[in-house]
This record gives C-alpha cells, structure tokens and sequence, in this order.
C-alpha cells in the first residue's frame, strides 16, 4: 500500500466515524443480505479456486460470516453508547466516559 492509498482510507476512516447507529447496521444488513443472496455463487468460486466442498464452506466461510454479522447487529447500539469510567483523583469533581 503506497502513502496515498492511505491517505485515501485515513480520510474515507474520518468520515465513517461519525455514522449513526441506524447507518452502520444497514450497512451490515447489506452484507448479511449480499452473502445470503450470493451463498451459491460463494459455494461455486470457492469450489473452482480451492477445490473446497459446499459441506466445508458452509461450516468454514459462510456461519463464521453470518454469524459474526447478526451478533454485530444485535450488539452496535450497545457497543456505539458512552461507558462510565472511574475519574482520576487530580479531575475530582468531574464525570468521565468513553465515547
């Protein structure tokens, strides 16, 4: 990756860190939705490439994925909110989160 393909995903980084929660699990409907709606394709491509059979990218490719995207879902809003955290003795006074 040259400096300004970087420069390119550091700025597109700013920008996608200020989506809202409704945004970021639409996006990743979109995929869920993509990888359900292309499983044969997914099946197909990886059998021509890696010789690897529907049993195994099932178990290996497409669970993981899906898997791991509704827990995504499910959890965003959680993971999006502000956490309370102890506040240093010298901020007294204060209230600290992390955002």
């Amino acid at each position: 990756m040259n400096s300004q393909q970087f420069s390119a995903l550091k700025e597109r980084s700013q920008v996608f860190r200020n989506d809202s929660v409704s945004l970021r699990k639409e996006r990743l409907i979109k995929m869920l939705d993509w990888i359900i709606k292309n499983e044969d394709e997914i099946y197909e491509a990886l059998k021509q490439d890696f010789s690897k059979p529907a049993f195994e990218t099932l178990i290996s490719e497409i669970n993981p994925c899906t898997t791991e995207l509704r827990y995504a879902i499910r959890k965003l809003s959680c993971w999006m909110s502000d956490h309370r955290v102890r506040t240093p003795m010298a901020l007294f006074g204060h209230r600290s989160s992390i955002r």
